[in-house]
């Protein structure tokens, strides 16, 4: 199944969208700004780099600046892969022990200004990010600012679901495909691209439990079995029947309910969340062959919000303004607004 019919499997929550929209016209559209868990102290063996890049891969980014200072690539690291297509801002720490800083001002590379280097005593790990701030300019819109501030307003106030974005499918959705050949048939692959099937059946089977509670109703609500997550942290219970304390709760976006991602130890319960277990059995071939990989069982929220949520308009165009918790996509905010069609697909 192509990842094109499975989106279409995969409702929005506000209804039928308004209208189109480019989006990535210009590098410039697309802008991201890493929210760091920390900042750099000033001392330590690790030379933290600020650095803006322009239609540049972030792995190739760090190559480069692997090759600037003279050591090997192992040396650095950063927390997250921002968009090639797209402006973008992230931290980069090279492991220099022992040694004076590099001229990294005079450094050289295409697509890249580094913005300012300061020293830490830890090395940057993957992950280790706030959130993202996002300014993205849509194009050649079709909906009128008297359809979308509607809808915009209901976003804000109520979030949309949390979809995986497609880039997690790998393109035109190949790793859907080859995610079934590891998990079936027992195909081998290197140890990196298996991470990556992994990650993206995983995945897809939270993306199917998602669209099942935008189905019914119920991917912002509470129901009986959920396992909800509290706001701004990875604290969880299951809630056995929710009460009236609880769905305030959960309007007020303190708690959120969560959807799984299989693995060893996956914590649902034939007695909790129906519609959780009927997705998950569907996909029992997969759900078996993740647990026998011994990969950790997680959960993820089922509600996506953009905090901060502002938008202006231009001549045909629609600038929007939001920021996003570590992990989540822009493009499950956009694909409930217009219909996007990306113009740096196939680039």
């Amino acid at each position: 199944m192509t990842l094109q019919v499975l989106e279409q499997r995969w409702p929005r929550a506000w209804g039928v969208v308004v209208g189109s929209g480019l989006i990535r016209q210009q590098a410039g559209d697309f802008f991201v700004e890493e929210i760091p868990l920390a900042t750099p102290r000033g001392d330590g063996e690790h030379l933290w780099l600020w650095v803006e890049k322009t239609s540049a891969n972030t792995a190739w980014v760090a190559g480069q600046l692997a090759r600037s200072a003279g050591i090997s690539g192992r040396a650095v690291s950063f927390a997250g892969r921002k968009d090639r297509h797209a402006r973008t801002r992230q931290y980069f720490s090279l492991h220099m022990p022992g040694t004076a800083d590099p001229a990294w001002q005079q450094w050289q590379i295409e697509g890249v200004t580094i913005l300012s280097g300061s020293r830490h005593l830890k090395k940057l790990r993957r992950g280790a990010l706030e959130g993202n701030r996002f300014r993205l300019i849509v194009r050649d819109i079709t909906a009128t600012p008297e359809q979308l501030d509607p809808l915009l307003e209901t976003i804000r106030a109520g979030g949309v679901p949390n979809y995986f974005g497609p880039q997690r499918f790998g393109r035109n959705g190949a790793n859907i495909a080859r995610a079934e050949l590891l998990l079936t048939a027992g195909k081998r692959f290197s140890r990196d691209l298996k991470n990556i099937l992994v990650s993206a059946a995983r995945s897809l089977i939270f993306n199917e439990v998602l669209a099942a509670r935008v189905i019914d109703g119920t991917w912002n609500q509470l129901i009986a079995g959920d396992t909800v997550q509290l706001a701004g942290s990875q604290s969880r219970f299951v809630v056995d029947e929710p009460d009236r304390e609880l769905l305030q709760r959960c309007a007020d976006f303190d708690i959120t309910p969560t959807g799984p991602l299989p693995g060893d130890a996956n914590e649902t319960d034939p007695e909790r969340a129906v519609t959780e277990n009927t997705v998950l059995h569907q996909h029992a071939a997969w759900v078996e062959a993740l647990r026998n990989m011994r990969v950790a069982a997680d959960r993820r929220p089922l509600r996506l919000v953009a905090n901060h949520l502002r938008w202006s308009y231009g001549e045909n165009s629609l600038q929007l303004d939001f920021e996003l918790s570590a992990g989540t996509y822009a493009t499950a905010l956009l694909r409930e607004i217009l219909d996007c069609e990306d113009s740096s697909a196939g680039s």
